[in-house]
């Protein structure tokens, strides 16, 4: 089957590619794409928890090739409740990936635990990954994400860390880059103010 023709707005990302920018995706096309993954996946009841996902907030980037990511903030995420998380994981946010996946422990995430969604259009079809992003601090009290996929446990936690850089209205913005031929890292900065790095690769074959 050929891919839709939505679904290379779904190639958000990629930290793959050589020798192409990663540019950022208009807010009107990510909206598109964004209301559809929405509509696609619905509120599955297996979900960690809720998110009431914003389309027309929605953030990607690309780089050319059939490889993408997209993140869409809860309608409700406010710096505020970022800097107030409690130990007790909030959701945050959607993040969809396609033809790349979380590394785990330095691997690509087994694909029996992760959230492949089928997206349809006529007779085309192709699949991405879907994830939610929570906010919850640590014992010690430091910020960090966790991304689930199907399970109720995390696949990956890391550190969200205070930035310097001025606040933003913008709740969430995705920037890459490549550490090695198959491996690269997510950036995933949120209101302007807080960062964290999350490692992704190519999908197990």
């Amino acid at each position: 089957m050929k891919a839709m023709k939505l679904i290379p707005i779904l190639t958000l990302i990629t930290t793959f590619a050589v020798a192409q920018e990663i540019q950022q995706i208009p807010s009107e096309q990510i909206a598109k794409i964004a209301g559809k993954a929405i509509e696609t996946l619905g509120s599955p009841s297996d979900a960690p928890f809720s998110v009431d996902a914003d389309a027309s907030k929605a953030a990607g980037i690309q780089a050319g090739g059939d490889t993408g990511l997209l993140a869409i903030p809860d309608r409700k995420l406010a710096a505020e409740a970022v800097a107030g998380a409690g130990k007790t994981v909030s959701g945050i946010a959607q993040l969809w990936m396609r033809n790349v996946v979380l590394a785990v422990n330095n691997a690509a995430a087994d694909p029996a635990k992760l959230r492949t969604v089928t997206f349809r259009e006529g007779d085309n079809e192709a699949k991405a990954e879907a994830y939610f992003i929570g906010v919850s601090k640590t014992d010690s009290g430091a910020l960090e994400l966790a991304l689930f996929a199907k399970d109720k446990e995390p696949l990956v936690k890391v550190p969200l860390v205070k930035t310097e850089t001025a606040a933003s209205s913008v709740p969430i913005a995705l920037d890459g880059r490549k550490e090695g031929e198959n491996r690269g890292v997510l950036v995933v900065t949120i209101f302007g103010s807080y960062k964290a790095d999350i490692a992704v690769t190519r999908p197990r074959e």
